[in-house]
């Protein structure tokens, strides 16, 4: 099968950059989580630590320039960030990202939160759905929605959670 044209992807044919920096570390492609019409995600890794990285879109449509609708994407993902932030089970921003020494407006990193997404038909501890219950509610409380949690893949459970 022939690949789609580059206006379905948010970075056209392009991967995201292999090294990306944050205050001064630079953190290497791991993996390439997906990459859609919005954004490209991807895993990366510094000698310590693991990042996500998310690409928002750039790439033109049919002529049209995007590049405004990526930097939008992205300030409004860091505002959301930075209410959220100090809430536990709510991954950190990293900061500013840039590659090569250039700011990448069209871009946000945010901690690794390890774990995988809940599976039908998951066994889960007791504790899963009333700590969940929680989180939502301490993000409620700060004017955000997940818009996205009818997805069993946006729901993710920590590997070391006691799965039953």
């Amino acid at each position: 099968m022939p690949p789609r044209p580059a206006l379905f992807y948010a970075l056209g044919h392009d991967d995201p950059p292999a090294p990306v920096e944050i205050a001064g570390e630079s953190f290497r492609l791991h993996e390439i989580l997906k990459h859609d019409s919005w954004a490209a995600t991807g895993i990366y890794d510094l000698a310590s630590r693991r990042a996500l990285y998310k690409f928002n879109r750039r790439q033109p449509i049919l002529g049209i320039p995007m590049r405004w609708l990526g930097r939008r994407l992205a300030a409004r993902e860091r505002g959301f960030m930075e209410r959220l932030a100090g809430i536990e089970g709510v991954p950190a921003s990293l900061g500013i990202v840039s590659v090569a020494g250039r700011v990448l407006p069209h871009a946000v990193s945010r901690q690794v939160v390890p774990g995988h997404a809940l599976a039908e038909g998951e066994p889960i501890d007791h504790l899963f759905f009333p700590t969940f219950r929680r989180l939502l509610a301490a993000v409620h409380a700060r004017g955000v929605a997940h818009v996205d949690l009818h997805k069993r893949e946006n729901i993710l459970v920590d590997d070391g959670a006691g799965l039953a």
